[in-house]
This record gives C-alpha cells, structure tokens and sequence, in this order.
C-alpha cells in the first residue's frame, strides 16, 4: 500500500469525481469476487 500525504492525495483527487473515476479502474483492473465464495460471476 502506497502511503501519502494530505497534500498528495488531494492532488491526486481533486474532486468527488477523480476518486470515482479511480476508483472503477481498480475495480475493472482487479474484477469483482465474492467473498464468501470467491466466484467472479455476476448475478
């Protein structure tokens, strides 16, 4: 884990709407998993 200050992480995250933005690149780099059954199907 990266570890940042304040400063570097507002200006990594401007807004409301960079943080989404990254936030669903990590999740399609990375996929969804269950984790009580670790499946990556979607229902």
């Amino acid at each position: 884990m990266m570890i940042m200050t304040a400063k570097d992480f507002f200006k990594q995250f401007p807004d409301e709407s960079a943080c989404v933005h990254h936030m669903k690149k990590m999740r399609e780099k990375n996929g969804l998993v269950c984790r009580k059954c670790a499946s990556k199907r979607l229902s």
